[in-house]
């Protein structure tokens, strides 16, 4: 999957932390900005990624 391979990904996700990707995708589909840190808005691979965790 291309999101993996993209830098950026890696440096918004918190790894470690209380959360896991799951929980970062819920956060950026509910617009959670208190797990999610920041401001961009919900992008086409956001939708993708929740679509194959929930599969």
């Amino acid at each position: 999957m291309l999101a993996w391979k993209n830098p950026s990904y890696y440096s918004i996700i918190k790894i470690n932390h209380s959360y896991d990707i799951f929980d970062y995708v819920k956060a950026r589909i509910l617009k959670i900005k208190e797990i999610v840190d920041i401001e961009r808005e919900i992008t086409l691979v956001d939708y993708m990624l929740l679509f194959t965790l929930t599969k």
